[in-house]
């Protein structure tokens, strides 16, 4: 399977590894030195999406292992110092220090006060890096600048047995010079590792899959990009869900659907936000790129717009404020149709876009991009006065695990809530000309 990312690549980037020498950690995790010291890995995780999902993937290869590790959610620079502070203070037996999505724009060389007793390995999909972790002997950073030719499940098991071999790290040349903000997602690499590991299940693929959703409706990778990676995750999901296995036939022959838990499917998502757990009238007035387009944050003419566009592909004001779970099944099913044939309320672009849902028993179907906006609903929306990362663990169980469905609901009616009160503030901030124009800006 072949992972292609395109981008402009920063010339002076030289010393990085490709996802494809995951296994290098693959086998230090399975040295005999790390599974005999308990805790000798520590894991620093960024508070975002892509992070949650991405240790989420590397949590559970460890414990498929039955390595020891540490956990602990930063939020910034002052985190990273003090957690590793505290690793020393205390005489940790810690090996090694994997930091996602962060720590790649720090001089860990300074952080560590020069030593070289622990190896940090970084997953971090900001950009541009450190130059001195670039050259630094005890830090390895991950960056794969294009991903053209790589092949994920290309490790053998061979490859993960033979012992570890020094890395080279080649200087990379390339005629754009344009930095890049964004990487791939660092859930991307963690997958990897469980492809070439073996370890790769359902549930990893589906946190892979949440991760990217979540680069496209945050806007961090192109569409021409975000579409190559769905089309090989597409291949992924046909290879590890059988469709068949949905269905089964009474004893009197009708074949009847079963509730296929846990199956993926590729779907075309509408860029609505939430509308399956909410109402098609405000999914239309909340969500981001429907209001940039018919201008809903203007309450007069926008909602006139909106009206129109309503009447317009055949839905009364009563049908589309009714629940998207109770609206009636002809209407859900030409929904797609309808919407499709009037991209001119759009500017003619598209009101779609690849994705891809999953079956939690008979319930509502889950898309990736519910599950992105649940679990950024628990990851930073409310915060405790004394927050010891009960957020992060709140959106870290509700991606898998016993919690999975709870969190998640938890999370759907937070995002909502949240969603309503941005748009309705910045409506009432516009209408009130609380905008004040100060000139230019130098």
């Amino acid at each position: 399977m072949q992972i292609l990312f395109c981008g402009a690549y920063d010339s002076n980037q030289n010393m990085l590894l490709p996802s494809t020498n995951v296994n290098v950690v693959y086998r230090k995790l399975k040295d005999k030195d790390t599974l005999s010291i308990p805790c000798s890995i520590l894991l620093l995780v960024s508070k975002d999406i892509d992070a949650v999902c991405a240790c989420r993937i590397f949590t559970h290869i460890l414990q498929t292992e039955n390595i020891e590790y540490q956990l602990k959610p930063v939020d910034g620079y002052d985190d990273i110092v003090s957690a590793v502070s505290e690793l020393a203070d205390c005489g940790s037996g810690a090996k090694y220090i994997f930091m996602i999505n962060c720590g790649g724009s720090i001089n860990i060389e300074n952080l560590n006060n020069g030593k070289s007793d622990i190896l940090y390995f970084i997953f971090d999909s900001h950009r541009p890096f450190h130059q001195n972790n670039e050259k630094c002997p005890f830090v390895y950073i991950f960056d794969d600048p294009g991903l053209e030719g790589e092949n994920i499940s290309s490790a053998t098991h061979e490859d993960l047995d033979e012992s570890a071999r020094p890395i080279k790290r080649a200087r990379t040349q390339t005629s754009q010079s344009t930095p890049r903000v964004y990487g791939p997602p660092a859930a991307h690499y963690l997958y990897s590792m469980s492809k070439q590991a073996n370890k790769d299940t359902n549930d990893i693929l589906w946190l892979a899959i949440v991760s990217l959703t979540y680069y496209f409706v945050s806007e961090k990778i192109s569409r021409d990009d975000y579409g190559r990676l769905v089309g090989i995750y597409r291949q992924e999901v046909d290879d590890k869900n059988d469709s068949s296995k949905s269905l089964c036939e009474a004893d009197d022959g009708t074949v009847v659907s079963t509730a296929g838990n846990g199956q993926i499917e590729g779907i075309d998502e509408f860029r609505l936000m939430l509308y399956r757990h909410w109402n098609i009238h405000d999914a239309l007035i909340y969500s981001n790129y429907v209001a940039a387009r018919l201008g809903t944050w203007k309450k007069t003419e926008g909602f006139q717009k909106l009206k129109e566009f309503l009447a317009n592909i055949g839905i009364s004001q009563q049908q589309s404020r009714e629940a998207f779970t109770f609206m009636s099944l002809p209407l859900k099913r030409d929904l797609k149709q309808k919407l499709s044939s009037h991209n001119d309320f759009f500017s003619h672009d598209e009101l779609q876009y690849a994705s891809f849902q999953r079956n939690i028993g008979f319930q509502v179907k889950v898309s990736a991009a519910d599950v992105v906006y649940s679990c950024g609903a628990l990851l930073h929306c409310e915060p405790p006065i004394t927050d010891d990362g009960e957020s992060f663990y709140a959106a870290y169980d509700s991606l898998m695990g016993s919690k999975c469905s709870s969190n998640t609901k938890a999370g759907l009616e937070k995002s909502k809530e949240i969603q309503q009160a941005v748009v309705d503030l910045g409506r009432n901030v516009i209408e009130s000309n609380l905008i004040t124009n100060v000139g230019p800006f130098r």
